[in-house]
């Protein structure tokens, strides 16, 4: 079933594509003042090849132009209609963007990112704020056109029917996997040592002389070290710790900082060069270990909830509020996601995950594991967690009464977009639509905005 509205952020296409062959550029199509290169499409054919790591044929491109033609439309109609949104909410767009490359594919060392992008992080959300912001308003005026759309039990059931008995394809098994999260605390003795290692190394440098690269390549406890601890800097960059950039601008050039803490460790600063909010500096991390009696303590604190849990004295809800410290996992309601799409519904061919394909598989329905450490996927960290099986789905062939929800959101996004389908036919009239007829003579998908009612 092709869609005629947007499923992959164009941030992210343009990222996976950074080092892909370049088309050469014209103007492929205009939508009112609006115009879409075939850099554009290119960039976003690319990286839908990187991302999904499979081979798409060239023709997949009508269908990216179909949706971009169909993006601009929608953004000019909401600009008619006065659907916004606001610099927060594209801000926070930005950020969360970020975020989520830094954590998929650079396990949050924006260093690496800096060096592999050729930028700094500032410089790619600059990159990334407008057409995030276009995509933003396209998704409210898609939400304002579909809003009313729904579909009864007998469409579900109408829809069901008329998907070919081969496609109805064999459904693996699935579950539903909560987790209680606990970051052990550190020694307060290893807290105190680690801050007179960091206060020691200051002293070579601010009172022997040390060269602070020299240090840092030998002492700083990230990849950081390999460059001597250079990074560019912004105030207003999100994306770091509130107390590393504070005390990084409260230096002058040549100068370095007291040790301070962040959430990551112990810090030294030398700034290198200031210009307004935007910064060159050199920073030295040692990071606080935790000792084998730290995840004990750990474990003897989820233990003790377990125990209440399975006593039916206290929910996983409960439990989770009182006792995780891990703010991902509880901001998600501990719920353990598919970093795909979102769902809390987990394929078991798809767990990554080692330990927890494991314990979910010892696990019945309703039944809590034993506390046990791990590696977190996302930073690499060793932390400690409890597994609750709150679901689980056999593998079965594809029916209505296992997979209603399925069906029912797949009946719908189908209603959605023919619904959409209808109303950018009828819009489409009132807006200047030129395409290159390399693309409507070889692209039966553009006939819905070139033919005429």
């Amino acid at each position: 079933m092709k869609k005629i509205f947007l499923t992959t952020s164009i941030a992210v296409i343009s990222f996976y594509a950074k080092a892909q062959t370049q088309y050469a550029d014209k103007i492929i199509a205009t939508v009112g003042g609006k115009v879409i290169l075939q850099s554009e499409i290119g960039k976003q054919y690319l990286g839908k090849i990187e991302s999904d790591k499979v081979e798409l044929p060239e023709y997949e491109k009508c269908g990216m132009l179909r949706d971009a033609i169909a993006a601009k439309i929608m953004v000019a109609q909401a600009d008619r209609d006065s659907v916004l949104v606001t610099s927060q909410e594209v801000e926070s767009a930005v950020d969360d963007q970020i975020s989520r490359i830094l954590l998929y594919e650079f396990r949050g060392d924006k260093n690496a990112m800096e060096r592999t992008v050729g930028k700094s992080i500032y410089q790619i959300k600059e990159e990334y704020r407008e057409p995030l912001h276009e995509q933003l308003v396209y998704r409210k005026m898609y939400m304002e056109v579909v809003k009313d759309v729904a579909v009864t039990p007998k469409e579900v059931e109408a829809f069901y029917n008329q998907i070919p008995e081969e496609q109805k394809v064999n459904i693996p098994a699935s579950v539903e996997v909560g987790e209680i999260v606990l970051k052990p605390e550190v020694d307060p003795e290893v807290e105190k040592y680690t801050r007179e290692r960091v206060e020691d190394i200051r002293k070579q440098i601010v009172d022997e002389g040390r060269p602070f690269e020299t240090m840092a390549q030998i002492y700083s406890e990230d990849d950081g070290a390999q460059n001597g601890g250079e990074m560019n800097l912004n105030r207003k960059d999100g994306n770091y710790d509130s107390r590393f950039v504070a005390a990084a601008f409260k230096l002058q050039p040549g100068e370095v900082s007291p040790v301070f803490r962040s959430s990551f460790g112990y810090h030294l600063v030398k700034m290198l060069e200031r210009n307004g909010d935007d910064a060159k500096i050199r920073y030295i991390v040692i990071i606080p270990k935790n000792t084998a009696s730290d995840y004990d303590k750990a474990i003897a604190v989820l233990d003790s909830a377990r125990n209440l849990m399975v006593a039916s004295k206290l929910s996983f809800g409960e439990a989770l509020n009182k006792v995780s410290n891990d703010d991902r996992s509880k901001q998600q309601g501990g719920m353990v996601r598919d970093m795909n799409t979102g769902s809390t519904i987990l394929s078991m061919d798809g767990i990554t995950s080692t330990d927890l394909a494991m314990e979910v598989t010892n696990l019945e329905v309703g039944e809590y594991s034993k506390p046990y450490v791990y590696v977190d996927e996302m930073d690499r960290s060793r932390k400690v967690r409890i597994i609750y099986l709150k679901s689980k789905t056999p593998p079965h062939k594809m029916n209505l009464k296992d997979d209603y929800t399925m069906i029912q959101n797949a009946a719908l996004q189908m209603k959605k977009m023919n619904f959409l389908m209808s109303w950018l036919s009828e819009k489409k009239d009132g807006y200047y639509i030129k395409i290159d007829p390399n693309y409507t003579n070889s692209c039966e998908e553009l006939n819905i905005f070139t033919k005429k009612k």
